[in-house]
């Protein structure tokens, strides 16, 4: 039950965040806080990669506390893709950020590590 964040390759280019389990907000903003840091730590743009493949629910009020909270994209973000996302939230979350205040939040869904690296490769070339 928590959310980890660590760098994906020693190039330090892109931040994992793992879900296990029934994950909480205190558990999320910890999470949070630790990238904050591992951005610092490089004067470039990081991409994230969401893994939620592991887990089994969210917290209540994932939208209305986003809006309220977590608006704000990290200056250092640049492309989120989302690995093992149901189609129930893809729905949630695209309606979401189709709204004109949150479409900075969109991500890219994959459903292996390989295909959301390959996306991300994708993106950065377009760049």
């Amino acid at each position: 039950m928590s959310v980890h964040v660590q760098w994906d390759s020693e190039d330090q280019t892109t931040i994992v965040w793992t879900f296990v389990g029934r994950w909480t907000w205190g558990e999320y903003d910890d999470a949070r806080n630790a990238a904050a840091a591992m951005l610092e730590s490089v004067d470039y743009r990081v991409d994230y990669i969401f893994d939620v493949r592991h887990m089994s629910i969210l917290p209540p009020d994932l939208v209305t506390r986003v809006k309220a909270k977590y608006l704000k994209k990290p200056e250092k973000a640049r492309h989120y893709v989302a690995v093992g996302v149901d189609n129930y939230l893809q729905l949630v979350w695209n309606t979401f950020t189709d709204l004109p205040y949150a479409r900075h939040l969109k991500v890219a869904y994959a459903d292996t590590f390989e295909e959301a690296r390959a996306i991300l490769a994708s993106k950065r070339e377009s760049d």
